[in-house]
């Protein structure tokens, strides 16, 4: 059986523009999951905008004044790592199709939908979420760690995929995460190219 997430874990977000189904989602999921609601379209995007950590967006079709795929087709462009699920019926297939080509919809779940089915997918789609969201922030690390050290050691570089960039991200049989906490903690970027120096020892020399 599924236990509830802890409260600062990222949130289911059920969008739909009747009153009964968000009573009946919430009812249904909020025993295992952070479950919050919004009426619309535009409701959903004001709560996402206000910091509201969401993993899943789970929405209906049919909504007025949003359709669902318009909102996960917003949702796509502003905050990518996000799942996004569709809940559509069957007369709509074939612009589901097209969603799902397009890359606007993760998934989409078949009305009515199922207790266990719906709960499964769900999960999965956390899980997705927090794999999207821990390579994003990987990247951006390197990225800044990258800047970093082109602009105060430009002669030190030996191409990003190798030397002393490369042995300090793993690459090349080095593995050397210390530069980048000294960076994080403000320490001087001198200090932390010296000690991936050493690290190396007789990869790159200092000139």
């Amino acid at each position: 059986m599924l236990t509830r997430a802890f409260m600062g874990d990222a949130a289911i977000l059920y969008v739909d523009d009747e009153r009964a189904n968000l009573d009946l989602f919430r009812r249904a999921f909020d025993e295992q999951f952070r479950v919050v609601c919004a009426p619309s379209g535009p409701a959903a995007l004001e709560l996402l905008e206000s910091g509201e950590q969401v993993g899943v967006l789970v929405s209906d079709q049919r909504m007025d004044p949003m359709p669902g795929i318009e909102l996960l087709t917003r949702v796509e462009a502003r905050w990518p790592v996000v799942t996004r699920v569709l809940l559509t019926a069957y007369s709509d297939r074939e612009l589901l199709l097209e969603a799902i080509q397009r890359g606007k919809v993760n998934d989409y779940v078949l009305k009515p939908w199922h207790l266990e089915d719906l709960g499964v997918r769900l999960r999965a789609g956390l899980d997705s979420y927090e794999r999207r969201r821990a390579q994003a922030q990987a990247e951006v690390e390197r990225d800044v760690l990258r800047d970093a050290l082109e602009v105060h050691e430009p002669s030190g570089l030996v191409g990003l995929s190798g030397g002393v960039f490369g042995a300090m991200m793993g690459v090349g049989g080095g593995a050397f995460i210390v530069p980048l906490l000294t960076l994080a903690m403000g320490f001087p970027v001198q200090v932390a190219i010296a000690s991936s120096l050493v690290a190396v020892a007789g990869t790159a020399c200092a000139s």
